[in-house]
């Protein structure tokens, strides 16, 4: 349907299917496409300036932080997720939470970085802008970028 969209100039599901296929590829265990997905379709969501969408969307980018095993970065964006749904009065439905990560990625993060320095990026996450998040998630798109190709 990609090119289907392209087509109609309908970016608002364009970037919607893009996030869907970054959850398809998650769902079927390859965590370098669901970032690559996922993040190009934040980043879509983004260049809109379709705030909601973005922010709910940030879920998909805690799980993919979480699965390439970057603690403080999904730190980050669980406190700029919940920050960002607080300042513009959205939350996505609890079952798309429950299927992205059946475990809390707080408590998931914690091993790796102990009690304060998780406090401490929780805290920091939640005072970020979207667009200060945004340039995050588009680092970690970078890294998986060069990581991986």
């Amino acid at each position: 349907l990609l090119p289907r969209f392209d087509e109609l100039g309908d970016v608002q599901y364009h970037a919607l299917t893009t996030s869907s296929l970054g959850l398809a590829a998650y769902a079927q265990g390859d965590a370098i496409d669901a970032a690559r997905w996922a993040i190009r379709g934040l980043i879509e969501s983004h260049r809109m300036r379709d705030a909601a969408m973005t922010t709910i969307s940030l879920e998909e980018a805690i799980m993919i932080a979480m699965a390439l095993e970057r603690p403080k970065v999904a730190a980050l964006l669980t406190g700029a997720f919940e920050g960002l749904c607080e300042r513009y009065g959205v939350r996505p439905p609890t079952t798309v939470r429950r299927f992205l990560y059946p475990h809390d990625p707080v408590a998931a993060a914690h091993p790796a970085l102990g009690d304060e320095d998780l406090q401490a990026a929780v805290a920091r996450g939640r005072r970020m802008s979207l667009d200060e998040t945004m340039a995050l998630i588009v680092e970690l798109g970078d890294s998986v970028q060069a990581e991986y190709t």
